[in-house]
């Protein structure tokens, strides 16, 4: 029996390393143009026709003739291998031509000829059609391929002259296979072997008995033992390594079922397919095995493991390359290997259960795999290795694993109906000992009864007793509960109030603050996300647009952007000075510069919080942008509050400085600092206080940051005003999720040109 060659890669590395050895094939041929002896005693085994044979490319029915001149033919080997090949020495269809001399003890005894090939061919001997497999043709829809996988050809010599067997042979499409799958396609030509048809005839066919027989017979019961695991593992999967050894089973029945229909397949291009399916069975039958033994020993898969699928994916990315897929594989099988025999060493060493039993089957395994590959290697370079312990090695090896856990689970199943037989008796003696136990328990229990009956009268006439008691104390129970009703509803009228009062606060907080398109009147490309933490907020925005009395023909435009100390009622508090101190400063001194701005209200608060009586240490972060349309020139200063813009898909920042306004400190040397920046056309603009980057939320309930707020604003910019404040909402609704806001938001967003 001969299994498709990947099948001899199975937990062996060191046979890859020969197979790499074996494949290393070429057209390269040790021939001459002398005849090719065929002597009688030989013949009695198949002999390969692989020297000697001359190719010209074309079609021309006298090339069958005995007589034809092939002397100006090229030497080849027939089995055309397309990766030593060029292009040109096979374009589709040719001949081939093979001079040989027969002894003169063949004549009249009956000969046969046996071929494998990838295309469709015309065998003459002598001149004469000896047989034709499919259709040939350069065409490639008109060329039926056929593959006869030995089937064997009567053949006579009729005369002791010199012989010519020529071949009429075509494998239209063989480059496009080779350029699309290479290794699984890179032979396109035919290999014959002769031999006497009296003595190898008989034994062909019985060998094609037991071929067919066996891998049926393997087929089946791989097949058997993998549906009846996976029905173990449906009805009771708590056994997770049922359902790997059902599918372990299942795909070597499979590679069975393969290497039968490899060897019946008269389609060519088929094979393609099947020696592509036995390849990837070949390493998910190791990861099968693999999980297996992880949950018999470990219950669970170690991360070498996972290494293993990265270089099964691998080999699938490279398979088409022979050089990279033998480096993926050979790195497959020497990783599993080493974790095979690590992880058996470990099972056996802790003393788990069946570690002896199924380790041995496993190495077995793998010690037959090994020496199945030598002599498959061995019978690659013609030495004498008998195919059928070839074979034999390899159903041991197949087997070896399935028959010891046949062992395992028939073993588990025995010991399981063991326990369950001596728990059973164990039961019956312990239900014998509870019934006897039942019995005395029940005089215990009407003895105890007649006691109880006489403890209960008594207990009643006590119980009685503080009914009466529980009574009274129900009755002053019911009137405080009374009065704190009645206090509570106090409670709600004066919340209600408060609520109202507060409602009507933020109502005046917005009249003073005025509406988004107030401010558009100013600054037409703007927007406003304002979102308060409690109905009022302590973050607040200050606008105008004025021409001063000494200087009428300039214009002054001026944003103010403010996050006071506190929120809700207290920061409410602080905006209305805030709001009252810019008007009185801008409007009514007519102080132009941000910084000569900032100066002045930090003065104003520190002598209005700092009086004799109290001393309040509030203030606020706050930036101040002052636009000048006849200049373009923009002007700004910031304390603690900073002045972001967008400008070539690029977010600069101008610094404010790091002291607040108010607090419990004053200087009348001048902290704050301007900065002018001439405005360009398209340069977008972001005003805003704490509040936004300092919301916790996310997936692991973090701050959301300054960071993640430039990214998400240099994402959003070029989108229009109204679609980035909605932009904005939406992203910190989505961030916060159901998290509390955590303070008042207020983000501002403008362009000047």
């Amino acid at each position: 029996m001969t299994f498709p060659p990947h099948l001899r890669w199975l937990f062996c590395v060191s046979w890859w390393c020969f197979i790499s050895l074996a494949q290393a094939q070429n057209n390269t041929v040790q021939e001459d143009d002398a005849l090719l002896d065929i002597s009688f005693p030989v013949l009695t085994e198949n002999k390969q026709l692989k020297s000697n044979w001359k190719f010209k490319q074309g079609d021309d029915p006298l090339w069958a003739d005995r007589t034809f001149d092939d002397r100006n033919w090229k030497l080849i080997n027939p089995q055309l291998w397309l990766d030593s090949l060029q292009r040109s020495q096979f374009g589709g269809i040719g001949w081939f031509r093979l001079h040989f001399k027969m002894d003169k003890t063949t004549l009249g005894k009956p000969f046969m000829l046996r071929v494998w090939q990838r295309g469709a061919s015309e065998i003459y001997l002598d001149g004469k059609l000896v047989h034709s497999f499919g259709k040939v043709s350069q065409q490639t829809e008109q060329e039926t391929k056929y593959n006869p996988f030995g089937y064997p050809i009567v053949i006579n010599f009729e005369d002791d002259q010199p012989h010519v067997l020529a071949v009429r042979y075509s494998a239209s499409n063989a480059w496009q296979l080779f350029d699309r799958y290479e290794r699984f396609a890179r032979t396109a030509g035919f290999r014959m072997y002769i031999s006497q048809a009296n003595t190898n005839l008989e034994k062909i066919i019985n060998q094609f008995k037991i071929t067919t027989f066996t891998e049926t017979l393997f087929f089946g019961i791989l097949i058997g033992l993998g549906a009846l695991h996976l029905f173990l593992y449906i009805f009771y999967p708590a056994i997770l390594a049922n359902l790997y050894y059902s599918l372990y089973s299942l795909s070597i029945g499979i590679t069975f079922y393969i290497s039968y229909k490899h060897h019946k397949s008269h389609q060519v291009d088929w094979v393609i397919f099947y020696n592509w399916l036995d390849f990837v069975l070949t390493f998910v039958v190791v990861l099968l095995l693999l999980l297996m033994l992880y949950a018999l020993f470990i219950n669970k898969v170690a991360r070498v493991y996972w290494v293993l699928v990265g270089l099964f994916v691998l080999n699938l990315v490279v398979m088409f390359h022979e050089m990279w897929s033998n480096v993926a594989a050979g790195a497959f099988y020497l990783l599993n290997l080493g974790e095979i025999i690590r992880l058996m060493h470990h099972s056996i060493k802790q003393k788990k259960k069946g570690a002896l039993l199924i380790g041995s089957g496993v190495l077995l395994a793998l010690f037959c795999s090994l020496l199945h590959a030598l002599f498959a290697n061995f019978l690659a370079f013609n030495l004498p290795i008998p195919t059928a312990i070839s074979n034999l090695v390899l159903y041991i090896s197949f087997l070896s694993i399935s028959t010891v856990m046949s062992i395992f689970l028939s073993r588990s199943f025995a010991q399981t109906h063991y326990a369950l037989e001596g728990r059973l008796r164990e039961v019956e003696f312990l239900s014998a000992k509870a019934i006897a136990q039942e019995q005395e328990k029940q005089e215990i229990l009407e003895a105890q009864n007649e006691k109880l009956e006489k403890l209960v009268a008594l207990r009643t006439q006590e119980i009685e007793a503080q009914n009466e008691e529980l009574a009274q104390q129900n009755d002053e129970i019911q009137a405080q509960r009374d009065a704190i009703s009645h206090k509570s509803a106090q409670l709600a009228d004066v919340l209600e109030h408060t609520r109202d009062s507060i409602v009507y606060a933020q109502r005046i907080q917005q009249a003073v603050l005025g509406e988004v398109a107030d401010i558009q009147k100013v600054f037409p490309k703007a927007f406003i996300f304002y979102q308060p933490k409690d109905i009022v907020s302590g973050d607040f925005y200050w606008f105008e647009s004025l021409r001063p009395k000494q200087a009428p023909n300039k214009e002054y435009k001026i944003l103010v952007a403010a996050d006071c100390t506190g929120h809700g009622v207290p920061g409410a508090f602080m905006t209305m000075l805030g709001i009252d101190f810019l008007d009185e400063i801008i409007l009514g001194q007519e102080v132009f510069q941000p910084c000569d701005i900032l100066q002045h209200l930090n003065k104003k608060l520190y002598t209005k919080l700092r009086n004799s009586q109290n001393q309040v240490n509030d203030g606020m972060d706050i930036g101040i942008v002052i636009w000048q349309p006849e200049t373009r020139t923009l002007s700004f200063s910031g304390a603690k509050n900073d002045l972001w813009y967008i400008r070539n898909q690029t977010l600069l920042e101008i610094k404010g400085a790091r002291t607040p306004v108010g607090g419990g400190q004053f200087s009348d040397e001048k902290a704050y600092q301007t900065h002018q920046l001439q405005v360009e056309p398209g340069d977008m603009f972001y005003l805003f206080s704490d509040g936004y980057q300092d919301q916790f939320g996310g997936a692991f309930e973090k701050k959301y940051m300054r960071k993640r707020l430039r990214e998400f604003l240099l994402e959003i910019h070029p989108q229009p005003l109204a679609t980035q404040q909605q932009l904005l909402a939406d992203e910190l609704n989505h961030w916060k999720d159901s998290q509390e806001q955590t303070d008042d938001v207020m983000v501002i967003g403008f362009q000047l040109l």
